[in-house]
């Protein structure tokens, strides 16, 4: 399970002019089991051919 939250805060000073901030916060995820990857050939296939780092 995670969590985590988002804030913002927009300013219109005047017409046309929009002036924007944001935050996002740490989002911390607790995993637990095994996982088990199956027919994933074609998936590295695809990253590898677009330059991505498969190992």
């Amino acid at each position: 399970m995670g969590y985590g939250y988002s804030l913002g805060v927009l300013f219109k000073p005047v017409k046309g002019t929009r002036i924007g901030v944001g935050y996002r916060s740490k989002v911390d995820f607790d995993f637990e089991g095994d996982v088990k990857y199956e027919n994933v050939a074609g998936v590295n296939s695809g990253l590898t051919a677009l330059g991505v780092m498969v190992k």
